[in-house]
């Protein structure tokens, strides 16, 4: 379900921030579009697996039991970081049958974007501590089997994307 908001989440902010901008030239006249864009992004990230604290203590092992066991299942933790900023998509359309005059004049001059990234992604199969059993009088002891503990974290970040595209023409 998290994945699925995390998803969703991105989506609409790439959504928002890929709006195009539209200049239409209808005259002889000159068309001038100017795109600034100032983004500062903070993205501050913490995913933890565990399997828990873990401790058994001293068990049934006098009596012919098995003393003290620990035995874990496996703990994963996974982060995807997207940040998308400044991005235009302008497009121009300047129809000309003949003899045209004026400029189609894109600038892309003020593209400034801030971003910083603090991903932390851990995994762990607990603290796992076993106190000793009664090995001795027909126990087994302690005994600590875990499962496998992974993590992994990916960042991407697109900033300052400018596609301009004019045309000319009928």
């Amino acid at each position: 379900m998290k994945k699925i908001l995390v998803g969703l989440t991105s989506v609409s902010m790439l959504a928002m921030l890929a709006v195009p901008v539209l200049a239409i030239h209808r005259s002889s006249n000159d068309v001038n579009v100017e795109n600034d864009n100032y983004a500062r992004v903070s993205n501050n990230v913490t995913v933890v697996a565990t399997t828990g604290d873990n401790i058994a203590t001293t068990g049934e092992a006098e009596k012919g039991g098995v003393g003290s066991e620990i035995l874990t299942g496996n703990a994963g933790a996974e982060a995807n970081v997207v940040t998308v900023a400044n991005t235009n998509l302008t497009k121009v359309n300047a129809p000309c049958t003949r003899n045209c005059s004026g400029d189609v004049n894109v600038e892309n001059e003020d593209n400034d974007a801030f971003v910083r990234n603090r991903v932390r992604v851990i995994a762990e199969t607990g603290d796992n501590l076993a106190t000793t059993g009664e090995a001795e009088k027909g126990g087994m002891g302690s005994y600590i089997q875990t499962g496998n503990a992974w993590s992994e974290g990916n960042v991407i970040t697109v900033t300052n994307t400018n596609i301009t595209r004019v045309s000319r023409g009928r």
